[in-house]
């Protein structure tokens, strides 16, 4: 199957994931109550054109270790990923994937070497990283809220975006983000179905009525990737893909973060993390000889001595 590399005019419908929520109205929705988990994301649309960026690493590392108070946790990293990849760190549990990959997003110190993130240094530019960094859902920093519902969740999202000093978004800009957002997943369903040879790939659609304590795996997965959008990143972290148990499942969900990085609304860069690579190695093995995702693919094993980086894929 051939996955057009071409930008697709439809899906920069994504970019509306940022829509303004204007001011608040009657009818507003108080989201200070939640947490979305990334107070520090922000509004990237005056991103350079990707032209300009094309040349330029996302990430690059040398000698990059992260150590705790008994041992060296990660040592010997050499990243040099460019703008708009997709990064997969791989390796056995407690490996330290989740540590590197908040590391390189600026929310965890205790490092060595040198690293740069989208043009800053970790080490001193860690607060310019978190601006253009998000988080989809990790646990044990920014688990989405059992108790709120998923219009709640996305309206402590929005209100995150806004000046302290309005703490509250319109109903109606809360409804008018979730339709965009379900446009979002529907483009993007029928995109990756395209890439698994399928009419769709089976992603969800969300209901802003639903408890989050009641969604299914993947739906809790879409909606945590999904906030952490809102912000417009340049950097998009997803750990642990294996959380979720189905197979199936996790594949729908690498060909979902695929199609993502070729939504054209801005370079966007993709780490994620899993135990076992099997999933996205098949999705790519399956394109075969045609041409390969319009941003190349690279793998990272914590597991082997040298833990050297992979190419899976070139840019097409």
């Amino acid at each position: 199957m051939t996955l057009d590399s071409a930008q697709d005019p439809a899906l920069t419908a994504a970019a509306d994931l940022a829509a303004d929520p204007g001011n608040p109205a009657e009818g507003t929705v108080d989201g200070t109550a939640a947490s979305t988990g990334d107070s520090d994301s922000t509004d990237m649309s005056d991103t350079a054109d990707s032209s300009d960026t094309a040349t330029e690493l996302a990430i690059q590392t040398r000698n990059f270790s992260i150590r705790n108070r008994r041992r060296t946790v990660i040592g010997g990293i050499n990243l040099d990923l460019p703008i708009g990849a997709l990064l997969l760190v791989s390796g056995r549990f407690a490996s330290g994937k989740t540590a590197l990959l908040l590391a390189l997003a600026g929310r965890l110190r205790g490092f060595a070497g040198t690293a740069t993130v989208l043009g800053h240094p970790l080490r001193g530019g860690g607060g310019q990283v978190r601006h253009l960094s998000a988080l989809a859902e990790t646990p044990i920093v920014n688990r989405l809220d059992d108790d709120l519902t998923v219009e709640r969740q996305l309206a402590a999202a929005l209100v995150l975006r806004q000046p302290w000093w309005k703490p509250v978004v319109s109903h109606k800009a809360v409804v008018l983000c979730l339709i965009r957002v379900n446009e979002v997943l529907r483009l993007v369903d029928a995109r990756a179905g395209a890439l698994l040879g399928s009419g769709t790939a089976g992603l969800p659609r969300l209901t802003g009525t639903d408890r989050i304590a009641d969604l299914q795996p993947l739906d809790r997965a879409a909606l945590g990737v999904v906030v952490a959008l809102i912000g417009r990143p340049r950097l998009l972290i997803v750990d642990d893909v294996d959380t979720l148990r189905d197979t199936d499942d996790r594949t729908r969900v690498w060909a979902a973060l695929l199609t993502l990085r070729m939504a054209g609304w801005h370079d966007l860069t993709i780490a994620a993390s899993g135990q076992d690579p099997k999933e996205l190695l098949e999705i790519l093995d399956g394109i075969g000889g045609e041409p390969a995702p319009a941003r190349p693919v690279y793998l990272l094993d914590l597991d082997s001595d040298e833990r050297t980086v992979t190419a899976l894929t070139g840019k097409a």
